[in-house]
């Protein structure tokens, strides 16, 4: 009898264990107890993800040729305009700028270890530059790219070239620790003269290395690697310095609803060695985000003249006007450059010299709009003038 109990026991005992099994098993799958190790497993995985995307992408792409773009790493999709022949299916694939209408790269995939990456060669347009120099754009991660002189209902000013006219979309984070965020950095020749992009109803000219994204809440972010770079937005002009970055607010349609903000120093979280910096034809470092203005000031030889930065300490009507920032005095023949400054604010001025004295050409306040008197940004548009999102789940699957 007592033989027969104990078996009893055993049995209860074993099916309990089953049952306990299962029951973690089952809870574990719909995320309850212990934390699941693929998210850990994901992160030591995406570094490496990220850096054999990279060496593929210059292994795949080194010889592309001006004005061609060229499919970097899996996944990534072309829209091609209609009747252009062409492939862009797999890495190595190129087709001409002109023919691609949108782009759009995946996001980063640890199960399929895929991460898009996509790299285009493109004419400079400026009067000093030879035909064989390049603008390179580098994009990757889950970013979007549409050609804007393929929407009918863009605005663009002038005469732009393919792909020098887009509009983007980015994620706005980084798909883990050790990866760079998601975006396009830009190199353009050095010692030219600016190139000029139309970026999300912004005119971007750059003379310089530059990461773009657009943030999480929608914002655009041009970071200023080295060199310099100026950005026109919502009738306001902003000079940006290596180690700034000028972001400019965005409609839901992502177009300016207002002007390009004061710059400020870039997030180190945004501009480090993590960008694919070895795709870049020529070297570049990393530079420190540049501090706020000093109460004494400063000054920067750039090429367009100079920039000084200080307080607007006073402002001395008369034929023509003048004013004194750290201890310079700058002629402003248009009174229009004062506008959107006041005295006792901080202010970018960007001078030239003539006949022995500095003549302001832009005038830029550094106070944050939501502390000036009239805040510049306005509402959200409602408008949405990007075309939808492809489907990328369909990419991750080829």
């Amino acid at each position: 009898m007592g033989s027969y109990i104990l078996m009893i026991q055993l049995r209860f005992i074993r099916y309990g264990v089953i049952l306990g099994l299962v029951l973690a098993v089952a809870l574990t799958t719909l995320g309850f107890g212990s934390p699941s190790t693929a998210n850990a497993q994901g992160e030591d995985v995406c570094p490496k993800i990220v850096l054999d995307a990279f060496k593929q992408t210059q292994a795949q792409c080194a010889r592309t040729g001006l004005n061609k773009t060229c499919y970097g790493n899996v996944s990534a999709r072309a829209d091609l305009i209609p009747g252009v022949t062409g492939r862009f299916e797999k890495p190595g694939d190129v087709v001409d700028v002109s023919a691609i209408r949108s782009l759009a790269l995946a996001p980063m995939n640890t199960e399929t270890k895929t991460w898009g990456v996509a790299l285009m060669r493109l004419k400079a347009e400026t009067a000093d530059t030879a035909d064989s120099e390049a603008v390179t754009m580098i994009v990757f991660g889950s970013v979007r790219l549409v050609d804007a002189r393929t929407i009918p209902t863009a605005n663009i000013p002038g005469n732009f070239q393919p792909m020098h006219a887009f509009y983007i979309k980015s994620s706005g984070g980084t798909p883990c620790k050790g990866a760079p965020k998601e975006g396009v950095l830009i190199q353009t020749p050095k010692g030219r003269k600016k190139v000029e992009f139309w970026v999300n109803g912004s005119t971007l000219k750059l003379g310089s290395t530059t990461f773009i994204e657009t943030l999480k809440d929608g914002e655009l972010s041009f970071n200023i690697l080295e060199g310099t770079g100026e950005v026109t937005a919502g009738g306001s002009t902003t000079y940006a310095l290596p180690g700034e970055r000028i972001w400019v607010p965005m409609s839901n349609g992502l177009t300016p609803r207002g002007p390009a903000r004061e710059p400020q120093p870039y997030n180190p979280a945004a501009v480090n060695t993590n960008l694919p910096l070895d795709l870049l034809p020529r070297p570049i470092e990393i530079v420190p985000p540049l501090p706020n203005v000093p109460s004494e000031g400063r000054q920067f030889e750039i090429e367009d003249g100079l920039l000084l930065d200080g307080t607007l300490e006073a402002i001395t009507p008369g034929n023509p006007t003048s004013i004194t920032i750290a201890g310079e005095t700058v002629v402003v023949r248009d009174p229009q450059l004062l506008a959107g400054v006041a005295v006792g604010e901080p202010i970018r001025v960007l001078a030239q010299t003539e006949d022995g004295a500095y003549v302001a050409r832009a005038i830029t306040s550094l106070l944050p709009a939501d502390q000036r008197k009239n805040n510049p940004i306005r509402p959200q548009a409602p408008q949405e003038i990007i075309p939808p999102s492809p489907d990328l789940t369909r990419i991750n699957r080829r």
